[in-house]
This record gives structure tokens, C-alpha cells and sequence, in this order.
């Protein structure tokens, strides 16, 4: 399909999950086409050191023989070429992977440039998510159809984790959650409520809530307890370290010291596992851990392969790079993305992972070993499964979540669900082969129910502005306004929640800083961005009750409603706060409303 749709267009892309292989695809175009000029663009020169891997570890083809044309670059290293410069490469195929990334404003504007300066260039992209900046005011879509896109109405293939699942291309991970500043955080919110005046409703509420849950968080089972029983004294992992961790350390001395105390739990000594570290600013010594890491190796050179070998990484391995022999992931680092979470998870999970001789020796184990070994490791298990189905659950790559990203492998695991259903109705028969069995996760989240009480004292105490509007425009883009009961509360935005925000009262609070009633004061920024979703600034003044309630009660027609809003806008440009009441408005009146306000 990529060849034909080259020879059509000279561009074609594929949007594949991670872990499917995506760089072989590349790579076998790049054979094809070894007599041609090739740029391979990629986002980090760790995916350079990777892609070289890949070819040097495959005994049929050199690198120097078969890619003699073949020039890597990262998309960082157009940013400082002039458009001359651009224009006189020498190139007749480009390959892009990762292509969202040409949604950037100047990674896109430099390679916008090679294409429209040469007239002949092919161009194969690639990727796992074609969204640059999801859920920001800067999102973009890549391949959309209805923008000019370089990819737009180009892709040939989409194939994402859900289809790689079905098929069995990508096994189903194992997933163990545990939220690890519970102890730090109690004492955040602890310094936050001792501030609060103790009289006032929320200390009397939020205080014994909150030494409650000191005490029974510092009786509960901790992340130690989770490296005790998933991690495989022999096994391989990327630590994902956070950007900027919730207890203030930043260091990676100070999180590699908190894992050896997990893993001398373990009852590992010093001798028995090996530590590596990667960070964007680490150069030639980041590539020195690198690969030590790929290849099983310490710094000088010893092997490791049979001891404990973890990857600490921060802003590294999210993309493009797969490790061979990788048993899982250990995620500490928070994130409202999808992608990023995905693309962390897609390191666990890989088409070409080889567990042929872990599978030979559990093969060797009888039935009930296997549901010994099940129980100790916590994995979820029937007593009617054939042992085959056994070994496949202990061979399923790891996930150790330590920040709470759970929400997003629920999501996968319900999308997964809906899919099988379409897959196999009658109305997709065939559309793909369906090999998955059971849809369902293993997920395990330890302290679930201590989280959720930290989460809501949490909320409560340190809740933001803008968290606080995004509630008010989910609540907009559902109902279409913002005429929001003064009592409502609300976790979504949209469904009345008694333990939710207030946001009705919050609505009501900034209505009255614009005017000016408050001690606080809505800056320009603010007000534009609360006028985007239909605040309606006056109504406050006007003598009607437009309650979701009442609307439902009185049948009021959205009609009337949105002339009498206009009405009100009409009126509040001459400043005029004697606005007449809903009864004033006689049916003759909204009829003449209906007109365009000439008089």
C-alpha cells in the first residue's frame, strides 16, 4: 500500500501503534530505495542510535553496504539551516517518523520548506498518534481531512493498539498501581488546612478527614511491597522518572537511592542489579548507559543479563526506541497525556519481544506451580484455565504505575471491549481477525480507597481557576449555556455530584468580580476565556429563575431563551441594570426580538 501510494502521490503514511514495528516499515522502504538520495527524520538522536541497532543486529544487510544513501538527522537540527541551506540538500525520499511532530510551529515551517523545494521528493511518514498537543488551545491533527495537512487523505494504514491487541500482535500488560507520595502529600494538605480558619466548615470537615488517613496510610502496604512481588530479580525495566516530581526532588541520586531501598526489600544485595541513566543534557555518557542497557552490559562491559537491570529516564525512551528482553515499565511520572502515557506503556509492549526460553521453563513447571506463581505475583487467574493460558498471563509484560496515570489503561481496556463487540457483529464480520480471548486487564491498584479520600481532600484544598473552568465548559459544550443552579456541584462538569466543586456558586462568584463586588478581580484573559462558552455577565439582575430545573418543569422553549439572552446583551451595552422581568416579556415581544435590534 505505502508503494502505491508513492508511485500515486509521491506521499504516503502509516499511523501504527507502538510496538508493531513501525521502523522496520522505514527501514525496508529505505532498502528499496537504497540507490536514492534518503533523510531520515526522527525526534531524538537515541532513535538514530536505535534505528542503527536494528540494522547492524540483522546479519543480511550493512549499513555501510545496503544504505550507503542513507542520512539520519532529528527534526532539531533543520531548526538553525537557512531556507538555502534547506534547498540544497540532496534528497529524493524523505522519511518522517513520529510526523505529529511537524505540527510544531518551526520543526513544520523547515520541513514545509524541503517539500516545496523539491518538486520531486517522496515523502513516508509515520506515527502512533497523529495529535500534536492534545486537549491545549494549540491542538493539531495531522492526517485531517478537512485541513491542508501534509498527510491529510494520505494514510494507507491505520492500525492502533486495540487492533494489535485483537490480534495478538501486542500481548496485554499486567497492571499494578500505587499512588507513591500518599505520606508526602498528606503533609502538604496537612500545612494547607492548619492555614484554614478552624472554625470555618472545611477545617471542621477536612481535619479529622485527614488524620484519619495519615494513620491508615502509614499502616498500608507501600510501593515496596509492589516491587516485592512483580519484579523479577533477573528482569529488565525503564524507570520513567518525573519532570518535576509532587515531593519537590528532582534529582535522579535522590530517586535511585528510593529504589535500592525497594529493591534491598527484595532482598537483593548490591551485587544483584545494575542501575543506568539517560537525560536529554547526558551526551556521549546518556549514549554510554544506552547501550550498556540495550546490550545487557555494565559500563565496562560485563555482562548483566542475569541480574536486576533498571533504566532511569527523564524526557527519554518515549519514542521510537524498543529494548530488547524488556519485561516492563515503572511509571513515576504524572501525566494529563494520553500520548505520552501510551507511548511510555508501548516500551513495555513489543512485537518482536523474544520469551521463547521463559516460556520453555515455565512450560517445565506443572499446572499448579503455575497457579502458585500466579497467586504469589497477585495476577488475576480462573481455576479453569488451560495451562498455555497460565504461562501467557506470567509472561505479560509489567506496568507499576506510581502516579495515578490508572484512568488511562481503564480507557484502553473499555475501547478494547467496544471493539471486539464491532469486530465481531455481523455487520464487520472479517474486517479483522480476532484472536484476543478475554478483553479484560489485570489492573491492581494498592491503597485504591486511601487515594480516592487524598484525591478529594486534595481537590477541595488546592483546586485552580482553570480547573474550575474547565468544569464550567464541559458543563457548557453539554446543556449549551452556563445558566447553572447556585447549588450544583459537580466532578465532570455535567452530572450533580454532592461530594463535586460547587460550580454554580463558583459561576455566581465570577459574575460578581466583573462588577466589581468581590475583593478579587477577573483579569482580560479570564474574561475572554469565560465569554467563549456563553457567560452571561448581567444575568444575575434579571428577575428570572433559569434553573435546569425549572426549564424542565415549565417546558420553556431554548428559543425564547436565547432571544431573551440576546435581549439582555442588547440591553447591558447601555448599562442598563432595570432589566424587565420574564413576565414583562410578553409573546409580541419575543416575536419583535426575533428581528434583527435596529430600533
Amino acid at each position: 500500500k505505502e508503494k502505491q501510494q508513492l508511485k500515486k502521490d509521491n506521499i504516503a503514511a502509516i499511523v501504527h501503534a507502538t510496538g508493531t514495528g513501525k521502523s522496520f516499515n522505514a527501514l525496508q522502504l529505505a532498502l528499496d530505495n537504497k540507490d536514492k538520495k534518503i533523510i531520515y527524520v526522527v525526534p531524538y538522536g537515541s532513535v538514530i542510535e536505535h534505528e542503527k541497532e536494528l540494522i547492524e543486529q540483522n546479519e543480511n544487510v550493512s549499513l555501510e553496504k545496503d544504505f550507503p544513501n542513507l542520512e539520519f538527522r532529528t527534526y532539531q537540527s533543520f531548526i538553525n539551516m537557512s531556507d538555502d541551506e534547506i534547498a540544497d540538500l540532496d534528497v529524493d525520499l524523505l522519511i518522517l517518523d513520529e510526523f505529529h511532530h511537524i505540527g510544531a510551529p518551526i520543526w513544520g515551517q523547515r520541513i514545509n520548506t524541503l517539500v516545496e523545494t523539491h518538486e520531486d521528493l517522496q515523502i513516508f511518514g509515520m506515527t502512533a498518534y497523529t495529535v500534536r498537543d492534545r486537549g491545549t488551545a494549540y491542538e493539531r491533527d495531522m492526517v485531517n481531512p478537512e485541513n491542508d495537512e501534509l498527510f491529510s487523505n494520505k494514510v494507507v494504514s491505520n492500525y492502533d493498539l486495540c487492533d494489535a491487541m485483537i490480534e495478538e500482535v501486542l500481548p496485554k500488560p499486567n497492571y499494578k498501581s500505587g499512588y507513591i507520595y500518599l505520606e508526602e502529600t498528606c503533609e502538604y494538605l496537612e500545612d494547607k488546612i492548619n492555614s484554614l480558619n478552624s472554625n470555618s466548615a472545611d477545617y471542621k470537615e477536612l481535619e479529622p478527614l485527614l488524620r484519619d488517613l495519615k494513620k491508615r496510610v502509614h499502616e498500608a502496604p507501600g510501593v515496596s511491597d509492589i516491587f516485592k512481588t512483580n519484579i523479577k530479580p533477573n528482569g529488565k525495566y525503564i524507570y520513567f522518572c518525573p519532570l518535576n516530581p509532587e515531593n519537590g526532588v528532582n534529582d535522579m541520586d535522590s530517586i535511585m537511592s528510593e529504589a535500592r531501598n525497594w529493591i534491598h526489600e527484595m532482598g537483593l544485595t548490591e551485587d544483584d542489579y545494575e542501575f543506568y541513566m539517560t537525560t536529554s543534557d547526558m551526551g556521549i555518557d546518556g549514549k554510554r548507559n544506552r547501550e550498556a542497557f540495550y546490550n545487557d552490559k555494565d559500563l565496562n562491559q560485563n555482562d548483566t543479563s542475569n541480574k536486576l537491570r533498571i533504566m532511569f529516564a527523564i524526557n527519554q525512551y518515549n519514542e521510537g526506541v524498543h529494548v530488547p528482553g524488556l519485561d516492563g515499565v515503572i511509571m513515576a511520572r504524572s501525566t494529563k497525556s494520553d500520548i505520552i502515557f501510551f507511548e511510555q506503556l508501548g516500551r513495555a509492549l513489543s512485537a518482536g519481544h523474544d520469551t521463547e526460553k521463559e516460556y520453555e521453563e515455565y512450560n517445565l513447571k506443572s499446572r499448579k506451580e503455575l497457579i502458585e506463581e500466579c497467586k504469589r505475583r497477585e495476577l488475576t487467574y480462573n481455576e479453569s484455565m488451560s495451562k498455555e493460558e497460565l504461562i501467557e498471563i506470567l509472561l505479560a509484560p509489567i506496568i507499576i504505575d506510581l502516579s495515578n496515570n490508572i484512568g488511562f489503561i481503564k480507557e484502553l481496556e473499555t475501547n478494547l471491549k467496544d471493539r471486539i463487540k464491532e469486530y465481531t457483529s455481523s455487520e464487520n464480520n472479517g474486517k479483522i481477525n480476532v484472536h484476543l480471548k478475554n478483553a479484560s486487564f489485570d489492573i491492581d491498584m494498592i491503597n485504591e480507597d486511601l487515594f480516592k479520600i487524598l484525591e478529594y481532600v486534595r481537590d477541595r484544598l488546592t483546586i485552580t481557576w482553570m480547573d474550575k473552568y474547565e468544569l464550567a465548559k464541559a458543563y457548557y459544550e453539554h446543556y449549551g449555556d452556563l445558566e447553572i443552579p447556585i447549588k450544583f456541584k459537580t466532578i465532570n462538569g455535567y452530572e450533580y455530584d454532592e461530594n463535586g466543586i460547587s460550580l454554580g456558586m463558583w459561576i455566581s462568584t465570577q459574575k460578581q468580580s466583573f462588577k466589581g463586588q468581590t475583593n478579587n478581580k477577573l483579569d482580560e484573559k479570564q474574561i475572554k476565556l469565560l465569554n467563549q462558552i456563553g457567560m452571561k455577565w448581567f444575568s444575575d439582575n434579571i428577575d428570572v429563575k433559569f434553573q435546569k430545573e425549572e426549564m424542565n418543569e415549565k417546558n420553556i422553549n431554548r428559543k425564547k431563551i436565547e432571544l431573551y439572552n440576546r435581549f439582555i446583551d442588547y440591553v447591558s451595552k447601555y448599562k442598563n441594570d432595570e432589566l424587565p422581568s420574564k413576565d414583562e416579556l410578553n409573546s409580541n415581544f419575543i416575536e419583535e426580538l426575533d428581528r434583527p435590534l435596529k430600533k
